[in-house]
């Protein structure tokens, strides 16, 4: 079983967050099937909490976002 990406959590992900520097760009995916050392797994709630850096944008690709 995976766990959310964030210390000491111990909940599922439903979501794969990745950063796209060169766009200034969090995008968030569908839950990968397979884990990706170099992305985010992360859980409802981490993804609610989630805040870009500043300036940034998230984009949202999730065929259907999870309600918290």
């Amino acid at each position: 079983m995976r766990v959310c990406a964030k210390m000491r959590c111990s909940h599922e992900p439903v979501a794969t967050v990745s950063l796209v520097y060169t766009e200034r760009m969090v995008v968030v995916d569908d839950l990968f099937d397979e884990r990706d050392p170099n992305l985010l797994d992360l859980c409802p709630e981490h993804i609610a909490r989630m805040t870009p850096p500043v300036g940034w944008v998230v984009q949202d690709r999730r065929t259907t976002p999870v309600a918290v």
